[in-house]
């Protein structure tokens, strides 16, 4: 697998030589066919590259060839550079360098934690333009019910008059 022209044939000719069929890689890896069928023949275009290369990493994985050399022919043969990628090892690396130095890395995502949490000044006004809203609306409720107190039924009076009973 190490010329860019023919890293799919070679993967072809890898499976074929431990008799794996492609129908047992489908089975396995819930793959379609007709995919595996366009991997072998070179033929990325069929599906968008996120999938391909997805399904190019389980085959390659099922048939024993090693799949980050394979990732790395695909994109070379696809756009002819090959890109740095996220690897595992650099990660524990930096996570396990981070735990002795005690320092930790900015969070690049919303759902990460981080200590230098700071609220910026148009949160805060926001924040405090939803309460005063809230204040101002139970200010004009209490005003409205004053002025327009419950009305009750009017009752006859009746009162007895002590002078009229003799």
């Amino acid at each position: 697998m190490d010329t860019e022209e023919t890293f799919f044939l070679a993967l072809k000719n890898h499976r074929e030589s431990k008799q794996i069929t492609l129908d047992e890689i489908s089975e396995f890896t819930k793959i379609n066919p007709k995919y595996l069928h366009a991997i072998e023949e070179g033929n990325f275009n069929i599906i968008p590259n996120i999938y391909m290369r997805l399904f190019i990493r389980s085959y390659a994985k099922y048939i024993g060839a090693d799949h980050n050399q394979t990732l790395a022919d695909y994109e070379l043969h696809t756009t002819g550079k090959i890109q740095p990628k996220f690897s595992e090892e650099n990660n524990t690396e930096n996570i396990s360098s981070d735990k002795k130095n005690n320092t930790a890395k900015p969070a690049n995502s919303t759902g990460a934690y981080n200590d230098d949490f700071q609220v910026n000044y148009k949160q805060i006004l926001k924040v405090g333009s939803v309460i005063l809203a809230i204040f101002i609306a139970f200010l004009l409720l209490k005003n409205i019910s004053k002025e327009n107190p419950k009305k009750s039924v009017d009752k006859p009076d009746i009162s007895i008059d002590s002078t009229s009973i003799d």
